[in-house]
């Protein structure tokens, strides 16, 4: 389970305008980011749907190799042992980890939940190690754990 943490953004914010131009036949002035400007949250440009489709085919194929001979076939139904084997960390990562734990109140499936979101991001970026940086990504995907009521 993943949780995305975004602002609340009132309806009306985002159907301002939608009415009038539905009605003109014109959806042209919609509003639009001036370019350049990055996404809404002041990041980088999104990627295009194509960049993520194919990234996500290729992170298949890794996993489907990874795999081959154990009767998986993601990192999504990786048991403890798949973990272990899988997701090996470095000290400084681990210790990041535990720190999580610590601090979100994260249960031990909550790390082992954690691992797996950390691979498929390594998978995704084209890693072939879990490194500091997809652990830390994924411990923010666990914020709604930090209240017990992520899954």
């Amino acid at each position: 389970d993943m949780h995305v943490e975004t602002p609340v953004v009132a309806a009306r914010e985002l159907t301002r305008g939608v009415r009038r131009r539905r009605a003109a036949g014109d959806a042209g002035d919609a509003p639009r980011l001036p370019p350049g400007s990055g996404s809404f949250a002041g990041g980088p440009e999104p990627e295009p749907s194509a960049v993520v489709r194919a990234r996500v085919i290729a992170a298949r194929r890794v996993q489907e190799v990874r795999f081959g001979g154990e009767p998986i076939h993601g990192n999504a139904q990786m048991g403890i042992r798949e973990i272990e084997r899988y997701c090996r960390i470095d000290e400084t990562t681990r210790a990041l980890l535990h720190k999580a734990m610590e601090t979100r109140s994260m249960s031990a499936r909550a790390a082992h939940r954690v691992l797996r979101v950390a691979r498929t991001i390594a998978d995704l970026a084209g890693e072939s190690e879990v490194a500091f940086e997809h652990v830390a990504e994924a411990v923010q995907y666990q914020g709604g754990d930090r209240t017990g009521e992520g899954g």
